[in-house]
Parts: structure tokens; sequence; C-alpha cells
């Protein structure tokens, strides 16, 4: 379904506009993926977004126990162009979480409510290490970043530090069509210091006019489908959804999950 609505989208937008596009110079392409902003470039963007899961809290053991959540966040960054291909970012983020368990066979608790809210400060680096515009190599940026959260509400007993390190790539295919894809490796989940987990995604992107770019893709389990549009030179607007589902062990759909975020970038110089 995915895939036929983008398809959809990008026929609508062929049949009606003609352009010639410049990939090396067309402000889409050249603040997603891999690519960093620029020398002497900053960057303000804010994005807010609203996560909904179900799932069963563990499906191994207590697959009569079910678990549903609502996150409500957004997130400050500016990211600055140390140079032609380094990049320094900054971001402030915050949310609220409203979480309920229900267990049916746990007749003291039936049922859990908890709710908290969550402020932090991150800090990262990015290196472009290969700058390709051929289909067959790849354009590759490798970037660091930490995050310290502050957590407050039911689950304040324990604040950890997250680090993360990830491999940002894109293969140009053509003068409309990027493949951006990533891995990454990430230290700590806000309340467990030892927690690890491997990251990784691929997004098709492609610009269907010189303003407006649309993708699909494949990120850490969940399907996403995403727009963006350069409303001004220096003013962008971005939106995307995404949703992915998982099957327990013993109870059939054990997980369920959406998302959906709305995002504003201006380039201050």
């Amino acid at each position: 379904m995915a895939i036929l609505a983008m398809a959809t989208a990008i026929t609508m937008a062929q049949a009606q506009v003609n352009i010639t596009v410049d990939r090396d110079t067309n402000h889409l392409f050249a603040t997603t993926g891999p690519n960093t902003v620029g020398a002497g470039h900053l960057q303000l963007g804010f994005t807010a977004g609203y996560l909904w899961q179900r799932s069963a809290s563990d499906l191994t053991a207590s697959p009569t126990t079910r678990y549903s959540s609502s996150t409500l966040g957004g997130t400050a960054t500016l990211r600055y162009g140390l140079g032609e291909h380094i990049e320094l970012s900054a971001n402030f983020g915050m949310s609220s979480i409203s979480a309920h368990y229900a267990s049916t066979i746990n007749i003291a608790t039936p049922t859990i409510d908890t709710t908290g809210s969550t402020y932090g400060l991150g800090a990262g680096f990015r290196i472009k290490m290969l700058q390709s515009h051929t289909w067959w190599m790849p354009t590759v940026t490798l970037g660091l970043g930490g995050f310290m959260p502050i957590v407050l509400g039911t689950d304040s007993s324990s604040v950890t530090h997250i680090f993360g390190t990830a491999m940002q790539m894109r293969n140009h295919i053509g003068k409309r069509w990027a493949i951006d894809y990533s891995i990454g490796f990430s230290l700590g989940d806000g309340q467990h210091p030892h927690y690890t987990a491997w990251h990784y995604g691929v997004t098709a992107r492609y610009l269907a006019t010189e303003s407006l770019m649309l993708g699909v893709g494949f990120n850490d389990g969940s399907t996403q489908l995403e727009a963006s549009w350069q409303a001004t030179p220096t003013l962008q607007l971005n939106i995307k959804g995404g949703a992915s589902g998982g099957l327990g062990i013993l109870s059939g759909v054990g997980s369920i999950k959406g998302s959906a975020t709305l995002g504003v970038c201006w380039m201050l110089k």
C-alpha cells in the first residue's frame, strides 16, 4: 500500500511539471542523507512527533500482560558547518509519555497507569569521508553523538547517557533519485547504561519537482513515508509517517507501532 501511494504521487508530480534538476545545488538534496550543511552555514530545525505503540510486555514469559503507550515530543536542533565536509550539532529534546499495563492473571493489580516526562541535551559531530556523484560509488559520512536525558515522573529513579555512532551513505541514480542507507550502534537508552542496539535504515528519495521531495523507507523495522517541501531558499518543511508490526511467540500479534512527525528547518546563514 505504501509503495502504491508513493508511485501515484510520483506519477501525478511528473504529469504536472517537466523540469531540469541540478542535484548538486538543490536544497532538498543538499540537506538530507549524508550531506553536511556546508562551511559557515547555520541551520535551525524544529521537529514535533507522536508515537503510539501496543505490545506484549514479555512475549516469552507472560503473553497475557499487555502494554500500550503514547508519546508526544519535540526537538530543536542547531547545525553548523565547521568546514565544507565537517558539521557540528547541538539539540534540545523533550517528550511526555503515558503508559498503560493490563494483566489478565494478576488479580491484585490488573492495571497500572504511569506518566513521565523527559528533557535532555545532545551534541554531535559529522564528517563527510567520501563525496561521490555516481550510482555505483556512495557518498559516505561518519557521525558521532551523545545525549543526556533528564527524566521526571514515575521513571525518574535512574537516568543515564546515550552515545551513538552511525555511518550514512547515498547513491545517486540519475538526476532525481537518491538511495540513502545507514547503519549505526548505540550504547544506553536513557535508563539502562549498558543497553546496546544496532540501527539500520534505507530510504529511496525522489525529487518530484525543484521544491518537492518524496521518500519511502524502512528504518529499524518500521515502514515510513515522507515528503519535504522547500518553501523558500532558506525554509524547508517536512512531514513523515511510519508504522510497524511484529509477531509474538505465543500470542499472535505481539506489537504494533505508529508514528507521525512534522518538521521545519531554517538556514540562518
